[in-house]
């Protein structure tokens, strides 16, 4: 019996030791993710990995816009007749070019008839009292006649006077000149002319119709200031000035793209949070038309860009990173933030870790090849 006792004894203390000697023992970790990463230098030229320092230089960012095409209002003329009438003919169609002084339209009525006799009615009265004070005067010299007769006629020629200005103004705004004027001479009918060169937009009445005083025929636009209106929202308006390039194209055909420059930026922000900048075309195009869509990207320079080559950002996941060079075979992978793209270049904005790139040789060359190797070898 005491046998068996110490038998089971000494399998108790065995079994025992054996547990605390399997607790001492190291268990197996499960790699963790590393951003270091050593390469055999077989690995490195295999790879083509090439480090270089970032270069510290100016950048340009493009702001993507979106507008239309525009005219001055000085640029868009409407054509309206000053005194109703029957449109008798029209010499242009949507689209024609006019030179300025050529006969847009022709318009009829008794009211421009009408009109003619009391100008030349007027004149002709005007003529008669001009004499008739005079004759007064010399009558009132003479004592023949009284002071105030003479005084009552030249009343009356001053007010002539007037009023043969007034009606010279009224035929001289239906396009009549009053100095050429005369009683065989008269017509039922004005021309519309042209005030300014440039392109019929729109006609907007039939022949025959009546037009009354004041209402449009068509539109007239001057090409030579047509240009684009662009909405800027508020939060990116600081970084518009005079004299910056922008990229222009329609929007229904983003192929063909017009160069322009920045010319005004308005001074005050709408109930939408953005302002409007116009931009004047570095060359006419005729295909453009006031009311056109446009989408545009603004060109914003900035300086002092600490850059690197597109080739050298590395996306893990949902962010981007580098490989920093520590030492001739041995690379550690840093998240950036980036900025600006552009030509081939990117902007390193700052660093996860928030340390200074700027004096780290950065892998520019072969970056995705050293993530691969890093990923293979249980990096990630």
């Amino acid at each position: 019996m005491k046998t068996y006792y110490l038998i089971l004894l000494t399998l108790i203390l065995f079994v025992v030791s054996c547990t605390d000697t399997q607790q001492n023992i190291p268990a197996e970790q499960t790699a963790s993710a590393s951003d270091i990463i050593s390469v055999t230098e077989q690995q490195k030229n295999n790879a083509g990995i090439k480090s270089a320092l970032p270069v510290i230089k100016p950048l340009t960012a493009l702001l993507h816009v979106n507008g239309s095409v525009d005219v001055p209002p000085q640029s868009l003329i409407s054509l309206s007749v000053p005194l109703g009438g029957f449109l008798k003919n029209v010499t242009v169609l949507p689209g024609s070019f006019v030179k300025k002084g050529q006969v847009i339209a022709t318009m009829e009525d008794m009211a421009y008839i009408e009109l003619q006799q009391q100008y030349l009615t007027a004149r002709t009265k005007l003529e008669y009292f001009e004499k008739e004070w005079q004759r007064q005067q010399e009558l009132s010299k003479t004592k023949t006649a009284s002071e105030k007769t003479a005084q009552f006629s030249q009343s009356e020629w001053q007010t002539q006077k007037i009023t043969v200005k007034a009606l010279e103004e009224k035929v001289r705004l239906i396009g009549i000149q009053p100095d050429k004027l005369q009683d065989n001479t008269m017509s039922r009918s004005i021309s519309i002319y042209a005030p300014i060169s440039g392109y019929i937009s729109t006609v907007k009445a039939n022949i025959g119709a009546y037009i009354p005083q004041g209402d449009i025929i068509g539109t007239l636009v001057d090409p030579s200031d047509i240009h684009a209106t662009l909405t800027v929202f508020e939060k990116d308006i600081a970084s518009i000035s005079i004299g910056q390039k922008v990229r222009i194209q329609k929007a229904d055909n983003p192929n063909i793209f017009y160069e322009a420059t920045v010319f005004l930026i308005s001074h005050n922000v709408d109930e939408h949070r953005s302002a409007r900048i116009h931009c004047h075309f570095s060359e006419k195009h005729e295909e453009l038309l006031p009311g056109m869509f446009l989408s545009a990207d603004i060109e914003i320079p900035k300086n002092n860009c600490v850059t690197v080559s597109e080739k050298a950002v590395v996306r893990k996941g949902n962010t981007e990173g580098v490989f920093i060079e520590n030492d001739a075979n041995t690379f550690a992978f840093v998240t950036v933030k980036t900025g600006i793209r552009h030509a081939g270049e990117v902007e390193i904005t700052a660093t996860m870790s928030g340390n200074d790139i700027r004096d780290k040789r950065i892998v520019m060359q072969g970056a995705y090849s050293l993530f691969g190797i890093m990923t293979n070898s249980g990096g990630e």
